[in-house]
């Protein structure tokens, strides 16, 4: 729904994605114990996990961490 900014790193620390995310793009994270993202303007995201839609996971211009496991 909006431009936002995206810093994936997994369990280790490796990054796994850094940069923008616009308006209508995708993109997909895996790892086989945890996935850790820093989700800059949140309230243009959506996101699903492992097949799951959360949604959005806060306001517009918010900076939320996330971290979701494997299971």
């Amino acid at each position: 729904r909006g431009t936002s900014w995206l810093f994936a790193t997994n369990e280790n620390g490796e990054v796994l994605f850094s940069g923008q995310i616009r308006t209508g793009g995708s993109k997909i994270f895996t790892d086989n114990s945890q996935v850790n993202l820093r989700v800059g303007n949140a309230g243009g995201v959506d996101i699903s996990v492992n097949g799951k839609d959360v949604g959005s996971v806060g306001a517009d211009r918010e900076v939320v961490n996330l971290t979701y496991n494997a299971d």
